[in-house]
């Protein structure tokens, strides 16, 4: 059976046809928390909340999937995504509440006093959001691969990359600035897109 035919009779509620869109797409589910999370140590109920939340937006890309905009895997990709990223927001939120203070004392085995500040090496770093930003640029720049043309790929790889000035690019790439300009606006057009 092919898949807009499945998603066509899970819309109208079949069952069968949900479950076997869910087996084939939960997979993304499992490679988004992977990405975000060491899955060996990661809490089990951290686990099945943003498995749930990926279920979820599976159950949801079915409803709201429009195939004049792009294909499901897309669609679903994307939904997923979001959804497992919403979900470590929620789970960052409630667990700030319920962390002890920097400045929490505790005596350790030399019966001096330490704090928990004490251990960290850079407090203005937050590793877990700099991974889900890196990860973000990383999908970004794949997406700019497969929707620009070279030409615009270039371009933005020169501006963005390298830091070059809309000059320096013409220059380089041996055109005017106005040329480099549509190029880049064309590009970000065309990821904008991608992701709406």
């Amino acid at each position: 059976m092919r898949e807009l035919e499945l998603i066509s009779l899970a819309k109208s509620g079949d069952q069968h046809a949900k479950e076997v869109l869910i087996a084939k797409y939960e997979r993304y589910i499992y490679k988004f928390i992977n990405t975000y999370f060491n899955p060996k140590t990661m809490c089990a109920d951290l686990q099945e909340d943003l498995y749930s939340c990926g279920i979820m937006a599976i159950l949801d890309s079915i409803d709201t999937f429009d195939e004049t905009k792009a294909t499901f895997s897309t669609h679903v990709y994307i939904r997923i995504r979001k959804a497992v990223q919403n979900g470590i927001t929620l789970y960052r939120k409630s667990f700030k509440s319920d962390t002890l203070s920097m400045d929490y004392e505790y005596n350790d085995s030399s019966d001096e006093k330490a704090t928990l500040h004490d251990f960290v090496v850079d407090d203005s770093v937050n590793v877990e959001s700099t991974v889900v930003d890196n990860q973000m640029k990383k999908e970004v720049w794949q997406v700019a691969k497969e929707v620009c043309s070279d030409r615009e790929y270039k371009v933005i790889t020169l501006m963005s990359k390298s830091n070059m000035s809309y000059e320096e690019c013409a220059k380089c790439l041996n055109t005017t600035v106005l040329s480099v300009n549509g190029c880049r606006n064309k590009a970000i057009t065309k990821i904008r897109r991608y992701f709406a």
